[in-house]
Parts: C-alpha cells; structure tokens; sequence
C-alpha cells in the first residue's frame, strides 16, 4: 500500500509544478551561448574527436557484434525457457486432474521419459492426455494403475516405432483408436494383426493377457482399453520389441542422440520452473545422456551421445584404413614406379595404422576423464545455486516481509499529513519556482558572458597547441 500512496502522490503534486518560465529563459539564453561556444571551444574538439574516432571504430563495431551474439543467445534461451515451462504448467495442471493424487507418478516418470520413450517431459505428458481419460475409466478409476498403464502404453508405442520404423503419429492414432473402440487401425503396429475387431481378438488370444481365449468378437466389449494396452506390451515382448528405446538411449548413436535432445529439453523447462531438485534431476539426466550411465559394477560410465560418437569414428578409419591402400593402389598402376613406389610405401604405412590403432579405446578413455569432471562442475553450480535459493527463501524474504511490514504504517501516517499539506506546499512550491526565475532573470546576463570569453579563450589555447 506505502508504494500506491507515494506513487499517488507523485501524480498529484508534479504535474501542478509549472517550469515553463524557466524553460523559456533558459532556451534563450542557452543558445546564445552554446552558438558562440561551439565556435571556438567546440570546433577545435570537433578535430580531437576525428582522430579518436578512427581508433575507438574497430573497438566499438567488435563490442556491438559481441553484444548482438550475447543479446541473440539470451533470447533463445529465454525462449525455450518460456516455451517449455508454459507447455509444462498447462500439461502438469491437466495430469492433475486426469490422475488426480496419481498425478506425481506420471509425472516422475515423464522426467525419465528422455530415457525410456525418447521423449522430453513435455512430450510425454502431452501423449498421456491423448487417452487418459479411457485409459482411467477402464480401469474403474484406480488411478495408480491408470498411470502404471500410461507409462507401460507410451514406451510400448516408442519400442514400436524404434523397431519397425514406422510413423510415430499412425502408432499414436491406433493407440488412440483403441481408446475409443476403433480397430481400424491396429495394423498400423506392424504386429501382424489386422485392423479390425478379429485383429483386435487375436492379439488379445495371442498375448494370454486374459485366463481365458475370447471366441466372438462382441466379447471385447467387456474388455478395458488398459487390458488392450497390456496384451500389445505382452505380444511386442515375445517378439524382442520392447525396451528397445531404452536400449537405444545408450546403445546407439541416433537413440542416444534423441535422448540427449529430451534431456536438453527438460533442462529447459526445469529453469523455468524455479525448482532446485527438479533442475539437478534435469541437468544430471543430461549429463547421463552425453556421457552415459554409471555402471554400478565397474564404477564407469556406459553409452551415451560421445561413447557413440567415438564408435563411429573408429568404425570410419577402420574401414578407411581397409580400402584405402587397395583403392590408391589400383590409381597408382598407371604412374611410373619411380612416382608409385615411394607413394605405395607412405600409404601402406598409413593403412597399417588405422587398421592397428585402437581409436575406439583412445576416445573410450579420453571421454570417460572427461565425464566424472564435467558432472561434478555442473553439480557444483547446481549445488551453490540451491544454497542461494534456500538462503534466500530462508532468512532474506522473512526479514524483507518483517521490514515492510514494520515501515509500511509509518508510511501510510506520513502520507496522511502529506494530504492535509498539500495545498499549503504547492503554494511554497510556485513561491519558489518564481524567485528563482527571478534571480536566474537578474544574473543570466552575466553568467552567459562569462560562458562566451571562457569559451573563445579555452579555444584559442588548444587552437595553438594543435599542430
């Protein structure tokens, strides 16, 4: 309330204090004098500034450019700040009341989609809500289940699409489908059963889901979407399709690829969150997908993007160090073997290289140095910024709460003076606009001669001493 009242305050008295008086006297005066001394003090700068200028150009053009970088990088970032936690809070407000007190376990395991289901947080959330609704009701509105199932239907759909390569928007919309008793689109899963409601019996049958075969296709009507989602999980491990996706996250380069860009984007939407913990659990599931996974036996990272990376690079120059020298070889036979000769030798010692050196290993150990020291730093940051966090939500906001509330009274009683005042100091205020305008009138005259000699003689002195 104090800032409401000072800031009332403000609008009532400045806008009455007129300075056009003064205004008018000194646009005058000023510039009679700024005229005469822009003649001589100011011409004699103009050359100063010339020679600088040329010097100070290439700092000031390096500095804009820098500034534009920093300036364009912020924004990006704060973009995919904005953009994933306006996404987050609308999406985690909607499992909240899809799942209700349930709600905390599908989102817990939406942080770890990035691993399981390729997917970010956001992601994942957003293809939950596509059936939630069914997917609750079937099961008579356990909840718990309704979420163990949530997760169980998103990594069955990502283990499908990983594996056969099929669209990840067709395996969603027979998903769906299935939700809305549609089976039109059950083929769309490339288990090879038919879209349609034999299909759909089938794979039931096939699964043993149930303790008993289905025999008429009306029969599935008594069967709850969560029990469809259970027998396509059952059919797709017999055939080694699931956990594909998580397998890939670590195993391959384009699955950990994928699982490192859901990563990045939970950092995202983790900084918007303002949450300490959920910012370590998002930076350390980065750090696992660039670096790997600890192996809790060995004590060593795993998989990961560079883990990958090193792979195919040592893949490449095995392969190079294989072809190389045939494929030089058969360009070399035309060329005289006084030329041939000594470059037959130098390519034979490289391909001998390539194919002996362990590149694998070499980046192997380079990466694993490398991971524990890029953990630990960003553990560090994460670590101080929490204290900060705690400190200031701790023992800095009580005391900013208790002084305002112990000033804001005293404020609001001062202010109530200020009212009954205020006709009596606008009239001292206009007393004291007048007299200095009068005294501004009666020595103007004098200062501005003063300005003009001060200036003609500055100008002058630096006149000689220029060459």
């Amino acid at each position: 309330m104090a800032d409401a009242v000072i800031g009332s305050a403000y609008l009532r008295v400045i806008p009455k204090m007129s300075l056009n008086p003064l205004k008018a006297e000194g646009l005058t005066a000023g510039g009679n004098a700024g005229e005469s001394f822009n003649k001589g003090f100011g011409s004699k700068l103009a050359k100063i500034g010339k020679t600088a200028s040329g010097a100070l150009g290439g700092v000031v053009k390096a500095a804009a450019v820098a500034s534009a970088a920093a300036g364009a990088a912020v924004g990006v970032i704060g973009k995919k700040v904005y953009d994933g936690y306006s996404q987050y809070e609308q999406l985690s407000g909607g499992m909240e009341k899809l799942f209700g007190e349930s709600a905390s376990t599908v989102m817990a395991n939406a942080d770890k989609a990035f691993m399981t289901a390729g997917k970010s947080a956001n992601e994942y959330m957003a293809g939950v809500t596509s059936f939630a609704s069914s997917l609750v009701k079937s099961v008579g509105g356990d909840t718990e289940e309704a979420a163990r199932l949530a997760d169980v239907a998103m990594q069955a759909m990502s283990d499908n699409v990983n594996t056969f390569g099929t669209d990840a928007e067709s395996v969603q919309n027979a998903i769906q489908g299935l939700a809305k008793g549609n089976y039109s689109m059950l083929d769309n899963l490339s288990l090879g059963f038919n879209g349609s409601q034999q299909g759909m019996m089938d794979l039931i049958n096939a699964s043993g889901v149930l303790d008993h075969e289905l025999t008429k296709t009306s029969e599935l009507a008594d069967v709850g979407f969560g029990t469809m989602i259970e027998a396509i999980q059952k059919v797709q491990e017999d055939m080694g399709v699931a956990g594909t996706t998580a397998k890939e996250a670590m195993g391959t380069l384009e699955g950990s690829t994928t699982a490192a860009k859901a990563a990045l984007e939970n950092m995202w939407t983790s900084i918007g969150t303002g949450d300490p913990e959920k910012l370590k659990s998002a930076a350390s599931g980065l750090v696992d997908s660039i670096f790997g996974v600890v192996d809790e036996e060995t004590g060593k990272r795993e998989g990961g993007v560079l883990a990958n990376f090193s792979q195919l690079f040592s893949n490449v120059f095995q392969a190079l160090g294989g072809v190389l020298p045939g494929i030089v070889s058969g360009a070399l036979d035309a060329l005289p073997d006084s030329i041939s000769g000594p470059i037959r030798n130098i390519t034979d010692t490289i391909g001998k290289y390539f194919g002996d050196i362990d590149i694998k290993g070499a980046l192997g150990t380079a990466f694993q140095t490398v991971a524990p020291i890029v953990e630990n730093a960003a553990s560090g940051i994460l670590g101080a910024i929490d204290s900060l966090v705690q400190f200031i939500d701790t023992h800095v906001m009580p005391l900013a709460q208790d002084a305002y509330n112990a000033i804001a009274p005293h404020i609001e009683a001062v202010w109530s003076q200020i009212q009954e005042k205020l006709p009596a100091m606008q009239q001292v205020f206009d007393d004291a606009m007048n007299a200095i305008k009068d005294l501004v009138d009666s020595v103007w005259p004098d200062i501005s001669n003063i300005v003009v000699t001060a200036s003609d003689l500055i100008g002058s002195a630096i006149e000689g001493a220029l060459p």
